[in-house]
């Protein structure tokens, strides 16, 4: 049965105060759909690039150590480990990530060894915590040689504890940054999962996004020594909706991913957005048509040849990243979070420049990036973490818009037991603006958004982003107008 919506009054108040029939509520939606497009704000995380408070090493390693004295760190906590260094001179046209592409020897080594300090510095905080998984990621770990990879996972492995020999260990790699010796030592030091990222089998895409071509052979070569040495889990990533790529294009480097045989295959899709749209409906036409004409359509196919391939998916439409699995996996998981769920209080340490790291819990959030920009190569107080730290409105807003991003609904029932309130007397100001608009409904104890394309569904989600937050993009906005 439909929801009644209880506090009538306050929804005429709302009209007497001509918020929504002034056209009030009109330019409330212009400037979402603007923060949405301009910022490129669809997925709810990537306006964590627009942080507001900055911190040193010291002042991190207290937050921390509070956190644990106050128990607002949760059992589960992951380790994360960033190398931001990248093979190729120029970064990959894709790439969302901060990374090193200038060094040299000296300059890596300088890094690893701020990065040994780090870990020393932080094992007093961390010696009781038993992580949850380990991640190696970048940039790209593999640029180490073996020598470095191993004096780091000695330091690592001395100084932080892992629950236990099975839990999940991955590391990242440049496939042509692969040699045996580097897998032999991550198999010596536990690592249970590889992931190599390949991109595309298609000679003009790669060239089109400045990354470098391997053939199917030698990937199905790589793989096939990885599982040699009982890997448990090897993993080839492939990019959706990269420059120049057709959907025929794409389907021939999935079935080459295939053919190699890894035990999944991880699918991301890329918003690639031409310079020349600068305006904002123009913009808004190019991504209702590349998901509706291009992205959806290509998945589709893609599921029903995985099939053919011995290979399931784990993914949906709505989430950007899909998991081909194969068949004779008993199950998938994805033990690494790289996001908080406030649900499950999971946390996240993060060691070198540009690893995020978080604090998770119903009450309070702290989430952080090692700031590349800031990183010393000298020093490791006079390197800034940037974030914000979020109280428990801030934290609500969150767990709202994470949950309408990954499933375009949320429980009700589930978010009083986790935060002791009712969603619709919280957010009885939101509900009703989206009332008017159309796009809410609640049966039972379900609340869901009603909506027509990606970047309505960004905007949308604008309704549960904290005030302070909006301000913040309006003003990045109105300083990029002025420029």
């Amino acid at each position: 049965m439909e929801h009644t919506w209880k506090n009538k009054k306050l929804y005429e108040t709302l009209i007497e105060e001509k918020v929504i029939n002034s056209g009030q509520l009109d330019r409330i939606v212009e400037d979402y759909k603007k923060i949405t497009q301009d910022l490129n704000i669809i997925n709810p995380h990537s306006s964590e690039l627009y942080s507001l408070k900055s911190w040193n090493a010291s002042e991190i390693l207290a937050l921390w150590k509070n956190a644990f004295e106050t128990r607002q760190v949760g059992k589960s906590i992951d380790l994360y480990v960033n190398v931001p260094f990248c093979e190729n001179e120029k970064k990959c046209s894709f790439c969302m990530y901060s990374s090193i592409h200038k060094h040299d020897a000296e300059k890596i080594g300088s890094y690893l060894k701020i990065l040994l300090e780090m870990i020393r510095t932080y094992q007093p905080v961390f010696e009781h915590v038993k992580f949850n998984s380990l991640y190696f990621g970048g940039g790209t770990p593999n640029m180490l040689n073996a020598n470095q990879m191993d004096e780091l996972f000695s330091v690592l492995f001395d100084n932080f504890k892992l629950l236990n020999s099975q839990v999940e260990k991955t590391f990242e790699n440049s496939p042509g940054l692969f040699s045996r010796e580097k897998i032999d030592l991550l198999v010596k030091y536990g690592f249970n999962r590889v992931s190599f990222g390949v991109q595309s089998f298609e000679e003009d895409v790669l060239k089109n996004v400045k990354r470098d071509y391997y053939s199917p052979d030698y990937i199905k070569y790589i793989v096939g020594y990885c599982k040699k040495m009982n890997i448990r889990d090897v993993n080839v990533d492939l990019m959706l909706g990269l420059k120049g790529q057709t959907k025929e294009k794409f389907v021939k480097s999935l079935i080459r991913a295939f053919e190699a045989q890894p035990d999944t295959v991880t699918v991301y899709v890329y918003r690639h957005i031409s310079k020349d749209l600068t305006d904002i409906e123009a913009k808004e036409r190019y991504l209702i048509s590349f998901f509706s004409d291009f992205v959806f359509p290509t998945l589709s196919e893609a599921y029903q040849i995985s099939e053919d391939y011995g290979y399931f998916n784990t993914g949906n439409h709505l989430i950007e990243c899909q998991h081909f699995v194969r068949k004779n996996r008993k199950k998938f998981v994805n033990r690494y979070r790289t996001q908080p769920f406030i649900q499950e209080k999971n946390s996240c340490l993060g060691l070198g420049a540009g690893s995020r790291s978080y604090i998770n819990s119903p009450n309070y959030m702290l989430k952080y990036n090692m700031d590349i920009k800031s990183y010393s190569a000298n020093s490791l107080q006079d390197t800034t973490f940037k974030g914000d730290e979020l109280g428990p409105d801030a934290v609500m807003r969150v767990y709202a818009r994470e949950e309408l991003y990954r499933h375009r609904k949320i429980n009700l029932t589930e978010f009083k037991r986790i935060f002791e309130c009712d969603f619709t007397e919280k957010f009885r100001y939101e509900l009703y603006c989206l009332q008017h608009l159309e796009k809410v409904k609640i049966n039972g104890s379900i609340l869901e958004l009603e909506l027509n394309n990606k970047v309505e569904f960004g905007m949308l989600l604008k309704f549960f982003y904290t005030k302070t937050d909006i301000d913040r993009y309006l003003n990045i906005l109105s300083k990029r107008a002025k420029n």
